[in-house]
């Protein structure tokens, strides 16, 4: 679904300014989020070796600062999630429950700024709901008993509760 001019115009709202954001996203919605796996190893990439995830993740948070283009991104990731129940999301979802733990420090100021609509908050959190029903799937992906296994599965369940309302929970989790 294209963007309307509106999440265009939030969208053109993030970190470092990237044009590409729009084209990233609906990729990201038909192709997937790219390889979890990255990187192979140490050492720079060049942007288009980047999987889109990290590309967007790059432009709607940095060092705890969100954006408006995070506002209509984030409902894309969790579309994402939804399109292929079957790929393990627990890096994207990782990502996730941190945006989770910053949002309500700078919801208030992007809204107070206009920055950022009721609507576009309306949208995201009613995205994070429905995403909810699709973490327990997401939790039998998960089989590492590493302590970044256990990260992932604290990540998840972080994200459960910040989806039912449960911040404080959630906090606790991430």
């Amino acid at each position: 679904m294209p963007f309307t001019s509106r999440e265009l115009g939030l969208l053109s709202q993030n970190c470092y300014g990237a044009t590409d954001l729009p084209e990233w996203l609906e990729r990201m919605r038909l192709e997937g989020p790219g390889d979890y796996g990255w990187p192979p190893a140490p050492g720079h990439y060049a942007p288009e070796d980047t999987p889109l995830y990290e590309r967007i993740f790059a432009q709607i948070w940095h060092q705890g600062d969100l954006y408006p283009a995070t506002y209509i991104a984030v409902p894309v990731w969790c579309e994402v999630v939804a399109r292929f129940p079957e790929i393990s999301h627990a890096r994207l979802l990782s990502l996730l429950s941190l945006i989770e733990t910053f949002r309500p420090l700078f919801q208030p100021r992007l809204l107070g700024e206009g920055r950022i609509g009721q609507g576009e908050i309306a949208a995201y959190e009613q995205a994070l709901s429905q995403l909810a029903g699709h973490l327990p799937r997401q939790l039998t992906l998960l089989s590492d008993s590493t302590v970044a296994g256990f990260r992932e599965v604290e990540s998840v369940l972080a994200l459960l509760a910040f989806a039912s309302g449960q911040c404080w929970a959630g906090t606790l989790l991430t």
